[in-house]
């Protein structure tokens, strides 16, 4: 997973929680956790889709709870291609 220093990528957001540095989550859990399905938090992941606003809401609850920097909160939900 590249480390991309924009506030727009959400899978850059999803993946870090997940981590073991806050949450510690598979994408099953985290998916459990949401009421969401793994195939969501994986196209969250990989930058193919975004949270819907109620998953966003859960999302900012559970990355409060973790500690997680809200500076680095995506400021917009459009994705962002990765240029290589």
């Amino acid at each position: 997973m590249p480390r991309i220093n924009s506030p727009y990528q959400w899978q850059v957001i999803v993946y870090e929680l997940r981590s073991e540095k806050y949450l510690c989550l598979t994408q099953e859990e985290l998916a459990r956790r949401l009421e969401a399905t793994v195939g969501a938090v994986s196209k969250w992941e990989r930058g193919i889709a975004v949270p819907q606003p109620r998953l966003r809401t859960k999302l900012r609850e559970l990355a409060s709870q973790a500690g997680y920097d809200p500076s680095k909160w995506p400021l917009a939900t459009k994705p962002i291609s990765i240029v290589r």
